[in-house]
């Protein structure tokens, strides 16, 4: 079954990346192409095979060009823009078609969009909250942390993913929840409260709607929509770790640069062996891809096109396609940051920081 997944730039950097010759041009004039170019084939993806046959799939990533800023700002125009992105990828025989990054939010995870297309749509976000879930975690086992008593932050908290983090960590065994969002949103936070103090009577959780709130918290999980970054140096304890899996990120580069005391993990990183999409994407390694991506992969190549995911997150396919992907040799990728992969040495280091710190 062939597949796609749709992806747009950031900021003008990704465009310039591209394309070289875009360097020489004004922002200005790069943000103008982006809003009259027509979608377009970025790369072909190879390597993926099917689980019935073996037979390899073709995969194609498909550019909607238009800056994360612009999808926000012209929301119409990146709904027709996308709809087109879809048909191109019809056109290539995609059966299967994944939201990526803001393609999901401006649509309302597809809902918007799916009746004016024939392939299949998924936002992805279900396989996204097991590997941000399990990144999250992971770093709790490396840093031989205590569940139950650290503090998680989930910015981001009323959406698909940031939501469906909070009910995952809190079923295996995380117990103490700072929920940020919007106050647009604060009836969607309320459901999620509800729906953890179902999972155990132990577990305690805050709602709140501004980003200082996390002061305290041991372990960030942002999973925003903004367009911009949204969590700043003064906002974190030292000793923080942050997982990362806004596109575009939430975390302000000052934060790199002005706390070494803060761990800063992209929370978003499969491991894909054999699969190659030809484009940098700027991972640490050459067979990561993004988990919105891979459980594309996962669903294609099992066939499954009744598996989508449209509005929010329903985490009942979640140990489906886990397991599914698990068998495939998908994985947590490696930690790091902005393409660059933590060595043993900074993680014991890290280690070590908070055992003095404690």
């Amino acid at each position: 079954m062939n597949f796609a997944f749709l992806v747009h730039a950031r900021d003008c950097t990704d465009i310039q990346r591209k394309y070289k010759i875009a360097k020489f041009f004004p922002k200005s004039w790069v943000e103008f192409w982006c809003l009259h170019w027509p979608p377009f084939v970025v790369t072909k993806i190879t390597g993926l095979k099917s689980e019935k046959n073996k037979n390899e799939l073709n995969g194609f990533i498909i550019g909607v060009p238009m800056t994360a800023k612009q999808m926000i700002e012209y929301k119409q125009v990146a709904q027709k823009k996308i709809i087109k992105a879809i048909k191109l990828a019809e056109k290539k025989g995609a059966k299967i078609i994944g939201l990526g990054a803001l393609t999901s939010s401006v649509t309302r995870g597809g809902i918007d969009i799916c009746d004016k297309v024939s392939a299949t749509v998924t936002t992805g976000h279900v396989y996204t909250t097991h590997i941000v879930s399990s990144t999250a975690m992971k770093a709790v086992e490396k840093m031989e942390l205590d569940p139950q008593k650290i503090k998680i932050a989930v910015v981001g908290a009323a959406g698909s993913v940031g939501y469906s983090c909070a009910l995952t960590l809190a079923k295996n065994g995380y117990c103490n929840f700072m929920l940020i969002d919007m106050e647009k949103k604060n009836k969607r936070l309320d459901e999620l409260c509800e729906e953890l103090k179902k999972i155990g009577k132990n577990i305690k959780m805050e709602k709140n709607h501004q980003i200082g709130n996390i002061k305290d918290s041991d372990i960030i999980i942002s999973a925003t929509n903004s367009p911009e970054a949204v969590i700043k140096p003064e906002d974190l304890k030292r000793g923080a770790i942050i997982v990362d899996d806004a596109q575009p990120s939430d975390i302000s580069p000052e934060i790199k640069k002005e706390r070494p005391d803060v761990l800063i993990l992209d929370g978003g990183v499969v491991y894909t062996p054999g699969v190659s999409n030809h484009f940098d994407f700027g991972f640490a390694e050459k067979e990561n891809n993004y988990c919105c991506l891979a459980e594309v992969m996962i669903l294609a190549a099992n066939d499954w096109l009744e598996k989508n995911c449209l509005g929010y997150t329903d985490i009942k396919n979640l140990e489906t396609l886990r397991d599914a992907g698990k068998k495939m040799g998908f994985d947590v990728g490696c930690f790091q940051q902005g393409g660059e992969k933590y060595d043993e040495q900074k993680l014991t280091d890290f280690k070590k920081f908070l055992n003095n710190n404690k």
